[in-house]
């Protein structure tokens, strides 16, 4: 009896817990502008690329990044630099202004760890 509960109790926490997975994208680009998402808790920029290479358009983009995120020493996103790495499309939640008025930044999406710039 113990043995029927101990096995259906693990196989219902299996299913219990569905993790949730993001598909990262490639993107490339020259940062050229980086404004402060200051309505949205945590420390978010918004940061503009011109141009804005992904898979799908070459275009000019906005892309939401967390500061401390990317983990490559001595290769810091700022204004002029060039990156190529990953995001996560629609993750990215940046607005704008003064509480209650603030405004919604359009973005493709969060600028992932695995991100890396130029000098």
């Amino acid at each position: 009896m113990i043995k029927v509960i101990s096995v259906l109790f693990l196989s219902l926490s299996l299913f219990a817990y569905t993790p949730v997975v993001y598909a990262q994208v490639p993107f490339g680009g020259l940062d050229v502008i980086q404004i402060p998402c200051t309505c949205t808790a945590g420390y978010f920029w918004a940061v503009k690329f011109v141009p804005f290479f992904n898979p799908s358009v070459p275009t000019t983009g906005v892309l939401v990044y967390q500061l401390g995120s990317i983990k490559f020493l001595n290769y810091v996103l700022h204004p002029g630099a060039w990156a190529l790495g990953l995001y996560i499309p629609g993750a990215g939640q940046c607005y704008i202004g003064f509480a209650p008025y603030c405004v919604y930044v359009p973005n493709f999406g969060l600028i992932s760890p695995i991100t890396g710039t130029s000098l």
